[in-house]
């Protein structure tokens, strides 16, 4: 078994997984520095809430279904609390789910979304089911390389919402308490199938504590569909709350821009046998 080197003391490791990652049975608040220290590993990180325990919610799968056949632009799904995506999915059969506010805007075109709902499903190992209401957004995160002591990890994260397809590729890489993740990819009209714009985006963030994560972020988007180009800069916050809780948050502005900001607030509950998963 791969070995969790300076998690010994908070954690016993209890399985090791098909996907490559290691089930830890730890207590909070030693879990955020276990998981830290397995991706500067190379592996995944799990943590049973109770160990051995199962965990399963069929209102919560209703809930997806009912998401699907729901139809009603917005923020993307992105890696909250950034607007760049992070590859990481959430954990095989576990559930990230956000309930968030955010506000952009771009001299007089303004942006904003006073109550959206994401949740995140592990569909299969390193694979994530992503669904957004009210404004009805789907996508799939496939991670397809793995991280490891010299290389990044790597996921595909196509979604469509509003009629606009995005085919990004994101790669993430974590070394002690910094992580560094981004990447980019290009937005098709659904319709037509022509090319709407590329965006990108780049972020580097550091755990200043097993429970604090604070982080600045580049991205940009070229103008599609009536909404303008710009380049963001902003910095963001996670601050976890227990063992399956955390606040997130960001601020920030365009470049060039006279009148110009963006916010995003964000809680977040994560379920499952393997939760929390951050």
């Amino acid at each position: 078994d791969r070995d969790v080197t300076g998690v010994q003391t908070c954690a016993l490791p209890i399985s090791k997984a098909a996907d490559d990652s290691v089930s830890l049975c730890v207590a909070w608040p030693c879990a955020h520095a276990a998981r830290r220290t397995a991706k500067s590993h190379g592996t995944n990180f799990r943590m049973l809430p109770t160990c051995g325990a199962s965990w399963r919610s069929p209102f919560l799968v209703a809930t997806l279904a009912i998401a699907l056949a729901a139809s009603t632009g917005g923020r993307a799904l992105a890696g909250p609390p950034y607007e760049t995506d992070d590859p990481d999915p959430t954990q095989y059969r576990n559930y990230e789910i956000y309930f968030h506010v955010d506000y952009h805007r771009i001299d007089d075109d303004i942006a904003s979304d006073y109550g959206t709902l994401e949740i995140n499903y592990g569909l299969f190992p390193n694979t994530q089911f992503s669904v957004s209401l009210p404004d009805l957004e789907v996508g799939i995160k496939y991670r397809f390389v793995q991280e490891t002591a010299t290389r990044p990890q790597v996921s595909f994260y196509p979604s469509i919402q509003d009629g606009t397809l995005f085919l990004p590729i994101w790669a993430q890489k974590t070394i002690g308490r910094w992580t560094i993740f981004g990447g980019g990819g290009v937005l098709f009209d659904a319709g037509s199938g022509r090319r709407a714009a590329w965006q990108d985006g780049l972020a580097i963030t550091r755990d200043l504590s097993d429970a604090t994560t604070v982080g600045v972020e580049i991205f940009q988007s070229q103008p599609y569909a009536g909404n303008p180009g710009y380049t963001d800069v902003g910095a963001g916050y996670i601050g976890e709350i227990g063992a399956y809780h955390a606040l997130l948050f960001s601020v920030g502005r365009a470049i060039g821009v006279a009148s110009s900001a963006h916010a995003y607030l964000a809680y977040e509950w994560r379920l499952g046998p393997t939760s929390p998963s951050r």
